[in-house]
């Protein structure tokens, strides 16, 4: 009988555990302070395909499917090196301030370490919440790769681009 109680209390543990950790809410509030305040790996929460194509824009054509795929899996590690050097290197938590919908978009608005943060996030096809663009006081990180990017790869082409961002990576 004991057993059993032990094992009842473990599965309602896990039931809780898997219900609160998802994020197919209402709210997608729950996500960013979940990975701001827990300094999660935000890549997991992030949806690099959507944001590489929104960053390169028309641009994306002049992309092979292979050069297309090379750049989701840089862009991805350089969304990864931002996010540590910004979030995991603050001290305090975020304050949550707002979550405004317009259809399957949200736009969660906070302050971290005095600064004004809003996260874009979109409900994806399993109803699961994903951030694609972060705006840091002011600065929209979607629109400035965009305006870099666009600027590289009109000046030295795709190949050339692609060739810079590997050594900036060191890959």
């Amino acid at each position: 009988m004991r057993g059993s109680c032990k094992k009842v209390k473990a599965i309602g543990w896990l039931c809780a555990f898997l219900v609160t950790s998802s994020y197919a809410v209402d709210d997608p509030k729950y996500l960013v302070r979940d990975v701001i305040n827990e300094r999660k790996d935000i890549i997991s929460y992030v949806d690099t395909n959507k944001m590489a194509r929104i960053i390169l824009g028309k641009k994306r054509n002049s992309f092979t499917k292979e050069q297309m795929e090379e750049f989701v899996d840089m862009f991805e590690v350089v969304i990864a090196q931002s996010y540590n050097r910004f979030i995991l290197n603050s001290r305090r938590k975020i304050d949550l301030l707002s979550t405004k919908y317009s259809g399957n978009i949200a736009v969660v608005s906070g302050r971290l370490d005095g600064l004004n943060v809003k996260f874009m996030l979109y409900l994806d096809k399993q109803q699961e919440w994903k951030i694609y663009n972060l705006v840091i006081d002011g600065i929209n990180y979607g629109i400035l790769y965009r305006t870099i990017y666009k600027e590289s790869i009109e000046m030295c082409g795709v190949e050339e681009f692609l060739l810079k961002l590997r050594k900036k990576l060191g890959s």
